[in-house]
């Protein structure tokens, strides 16, 4: 029980906890002032642009990550052509601020690094220590608690020499920041008491620190953590209580709900199911008011749970409903953001490209490195919502079955729509699994033929290469007859509107008519990544699409 608590408590304290020192000047707002676009417009040298760039950056943070992103990099790839190394320190930091705060966990980690690295080259402790502290930030967020452990601790040691050898001492925010992060990590490792300790000195000096409400929430929301791992739910409740007084204070919505969730769980331990009833009913309204679709999907969710086991079967009937259509909805959404970042990964390619053509030497291994990064972490986050995917077919299917034992006939009447509801993802998964035995089948059939290194075996090795020929030309033919049983006339179609494609270029079409990525093309055809970038921008031009901003899998999908 206090694993699921883990999703809507730790991991926003971890992320809460690690920015406090991530030295990010975060503004509110969907675009761009006039004053730093007119700044950007106007900036003659290259050391206005980089000023430009990361205020745009740090304005846009919160609300446009893929922008805020992009100006980030663009200060970076600016800084390190001027060697202005304060800039790039600058530049570093907020790039991997940025980068951390969207989940792209191996980038980030790259940016701290190349943030520490110059650090030290200028003998900078001060700046080393919160390049590892932001690096223990970023495995802190992502649950490895061995490394981020190490980090802080050598984050801390650098930072109080860097201030020592400046005559000044270590700032009480800088204190209170790394004391509350090490309470998590001390949790987690199981080590309670060192854990309460930390929590101990955090509040005793967290009165010193300027507009320090936000930092008591949220120690207050550790320790009630803390209270429900070593089964103590009184202490919870009081815990609890405390942090919700300020965050009702603070008018942090969001928090309220995730505290009301937390009491829920709390309740369920006591086993109280009328006090987690309300609590969970209260924790809707406030998710409901931030439009919460995660919280609202895990409380409907939780109250699901609880009626099955106690009834109503009409209570029970309703947040079946409510937690299917809040599934439904939150799978839009995730691919949504997939796409986002499918298209971030594209325009973030081109621009790195773009750099690779300025720069020489080290700086082109740097931008090489980046590229590799983000396509690591875009595919690393397709695979984690791949998985959740799945996970959450499992349990709607688990739903199904509890609700078909108890069966009557004014359930049937309600679940009959459900189970269409399943037979409609379910054929959604056929067509994929359809379009991935397409492309395992062409696969199978390209595979390489090994050339023979006996001299008298030659007439057998050129008998093999007729034969991989003849499986190559099947598997072609293979893969043009399932293509076109999925995409019926798709062929007939785009020869009619562009008969000067070449053969190459035909299944290129197919290729991304089927929404394949360029790794994934260039491992099928045996071609190189940036072979099949240009033939793109190739069949970009046959089809027209020159001076558009229509992406290829968009115009193809409507053929």
């Amino acid at each position: 029980m206090a694993g699921q608590v883990r999703v809507y408590l730790v991991k926003g304290l971890a992320l809460c906890t690690a920015f406090m020192l991530l030295y990010l000047n975060v503004h509110a707002g969907q675009d761009i002032p006039d004053s730093l676009q007119a700044m950007l417009n106007g900036a003659t040298t290259d050391s206005a642009r980089i000023r430009a760039h990361i205020g745009i950056a740090n304005t846009l943070t919160k609300t446009n990550y893929k922008k805020a992103l992009e100006h980030a990099t663009l200060a970076v790839g600016l800084s390190e052509k001027t060697g202005d190394q304060s800039a790039m320190i600058e530049s570093y930091k907020l790039a991997g601020g940025v980068s951390m705060y969207k989940g792209l966990f191996d980038l980030a980690v790259n940016f701290f690094n190349e943030h520490y690295d110059l650090a030290k080259k200028v003998s900078d402790e001060v700046e080393a220590g919160m390049a590892y502290h932001n690096l223990g930030a970023v495995y802190l967020t992502m649950e490895d608690y061995g490394k981020a452990k190490k980090y802080f601790n050598d984050s801390y040691a650098m930072l109080q020499a860097g201030y020592q050898k400046t005559g000044n001492i270590l700032p009480v925010t800088t204190e209170l920041t790394y004391r509350m992060n090490m309470a998590i990590i001390h949790m987690y490792q199981r080590e309670f008491q060192r854990s309460d300790s930390m929590l101990d000195l955090s509040i005793s000096m967290v009165k010193d620190v300027p507009d320090n409400e936000e930092k008591l929430m949220t120690i207050h929301n550790i320790r009630a953590l803390l209270h429900l791992k070593t089964n103590n739910p009184s202490k919870v409740f009081e815990s609890l209580k405390q942090s919700r007084i300020i965050s009702i204070r603070l008018g942090n919505i969001p928090a309220v709900a995730s505290i009301l969730i937390s009491e829920g769980q709390a309740y369920e331990q006591l086993n109280n199911i009328e006090l987690a009833k309300k609590s969970y009913t209260e924790a809707i309204g406030y998710a409901d008011h931030y439009n919460g679709l995660s919280d609202l999907f895990l409380i409907s969710e939780y109250l699901y749970r609880i009626y099955r086991k106690t009834g109503p079967s009409d209570s029970l009937v309703k947040y079946v409903e409510l937690f299917t259509n809040l599934g439904q909805q939150l799978k839009v959404q995730q691919a949504k953001e997939e796409l986002m970042r499918t298209e971030f990964k594209r325009s973030y390619s081109q621009m790195v490209e773009d750099w690779e053509h300025q720069q020489q030497g080290a700086k082109r291994q740097h931008l090489f490195l980046t590229i590799t990064l983000v396509l690591a972490s875009t595919a690393a986050m397709a695979t984690f919502i791949r998985f959740r995917t799945r996970n959450r077919k499992m349990r709607f299917e688990r739903v199904r079955r509890d609700l078909e034992e108890r069966k009557s006939k004014f359930e049937q009447l309600r679940l009959q729509a459900e189970l269409d509801q399943r037979d409609a993802e379910l054929e959604t998964i056929r067509a994929e699994l359809n379009k991935q035995s397409i492309i395992e089948g062409l696969v199978g059939g390209l595979d390489p033929v090994k050339p023979t290194p006996d001299i008298q075996s030659l007439g057998k090795t050129q008998l093999g290469i007729a034969s991989a020929s003849d499986r190559k030309a099947k598997a072609w033919e293979e893969f043009e007859y399932r293509f076109q049983l999925l995409h019926s006339g798709f062929y007939d179609r785009l020869n009619q509107r562009f008969p000067g494609l070449t053969i190459n270029e035909r299944r290129l079409s197919a290729f991304l008519k089927l929404d394949m990525t360029t790794k994934e093309i260039s491992d099928i055809t045996g071609q190189s990544i940036r072979a099949v970038h240009m033939g793109r921008i190739r069949l970009r031009n046959k089809l027209g699409l020159t001076h558009t901003e229509k992406e290829l899998f968009d115009f193809l999908s409507e053929l």
